[in-house]
This record gives C-alpha cells, structure tokens and sequence, in this order.
C-alpha cells in the first residue's frame, strides 16, 4: 500500500491557517503540485478490506453542524487600500507581465493585454473598474492575478498579494455608513486583518462589473 499522503492543505493550505509560503504563487492548493501528487497516489492505492469499511461508515455518518461558519480570502492591495476576495474566483496569481497597449482603448479599464505562457489575456486596471481614487496608473511592480471568465480569463495588476487567511464567517462586520459609496458597490462587509479593515468584496458585483468593462 503506498504510503500515507501529507495533507499539507488541512494544516498550512486553504483548509488550514493559510501560511503555506507556495500559496502566495498557486493562489489555491488544487494548483499546487503536492495536492496533485497527493490526488494521484490517493487513487493509485490498493484500498483494503477495513479501509473500505471505514470509509463506508464515513460517508454513513449524520453531517454535524459546526460551531461556526469558516471562509477563506486571498488578501491583496491595490494603493492604500487592502481587499479580501475568495480563492475560487482565482485562476493564478503571477509575476507581472508587460502589457501590450490596444489601439483606441486609452483611458478606461482595459490597459491591454498579457502573454500567459503563449496565451493573450485582457489586462484590466481595477482600480479603474472600482473607481478607486488614484487609479491613473497601474502598479507597476507587485503581482498580476488571473481571474476565470466565461469570455475567457482577465488579470488585473495588483501592488501587493498576501496568503490566504481564514476566517470566522459569523465575524465578518457590517459596512459602516462612512465609507465610501464607491466601496459599497464592491464590499459586502469588514474583515478584520492584521490589525486592518479589509473590504471582503462579492464576487458576484465585482464579475458584472468587469463583464461591463470588456464590453
């Protein structure tokens, strides 16, 4: 029987505290290449007799309710300000890469395009997409992250990424009525960070947004 696999992403991955270093580049543990290895000799096994029995009394047994609804955000800056969205709406985060300028499409969201491993990706400023005050200029150093779409992926530069952190979904805090209406469009609520309220943004407005911007 092979041996036991390291079920690294229940301790330091997306399942644990989030401080795999290799998070950072894989933005999700289903991108990493332990996890894949992990998958392969999983179903490579021989599965016996009482693992068998275990695993049917497993699945057998009443779902319990937890004590407390956990979630996970990728935390990243954009300027002074620092945001929270959740890693399933992350393809990869990556070096910067050079953007290609389009003809005519100066001075909205589109800054251009990317070259993914041969493959052109539409480069968005969301700061531009967020009406974000300071949104003139793309960062220029930082990181590039990689949205999925259905027309097909979109990045967008950002300054800084960090790892993924967990937290308690009961915890998240409502808007204040201060902030900003820009931010209200975007934010669903207040994730309290490393000393730091960091805007969780939905997902949901930030895809119809950027679906207005590409078209």
């Amino acid at each position: 029987m092979a041996a036991p696999t390291d079920r690294c992403w229940n301790h330091i991955g997306v399942g644990g505290d989030g401080s795999c270093p290799e998070l950072a580049r894989c933005a999700h543990c289903r991108n990493c290449g332990v996890y894949s290895a992990a998958a392969a000799r999983l179903l490579d096994r021989d599965l016996s007799e009482e693992r068998l029995d275990q695993s049917t009394e497993e699945a057998a047994r009443p779902i319990q309710d937890a004590a407390g609804d956990t979630a996970s955000a990728i935390i990243f800056r954009l300027g002074a300000e620092w945001f929270a969205l959740t890693p399933l709406a992350f393809d990869e985060i990556t070096e910067p890469r050079p953007i290609r300028r389009l003809p005519h499409r100066r001075g909205g969201a589109i800054l251009g395009l990317v070259n993914l491993r041969g493959e052109l990706v539409v480069c968005l400023s969301l700061a531009r997409v967020m009406s974000l005050p300071n949104a003139a200029e793309p960062p220029q150093n930082g990181r590039l992250i990689v949205l999925g779409h259905p027309e097909g992926r979109v990045a967008f530069p950002v300054d800084e990424v960090r790892s993924i952190t967990t937290y308690d979904a009961d915890a998240v805090k409502a808007l204040p009525a201060t902030v900003s209406r820009t931010s209200t469009n975007f934010a669903d609520g207040l994730l309290a960070w490393s000393g730091r309220a960091v805007g969780r943004l939905d997902g949901a407005r930030l895809a119809d947004a950027l679906n207005e911007s590409l078209a």
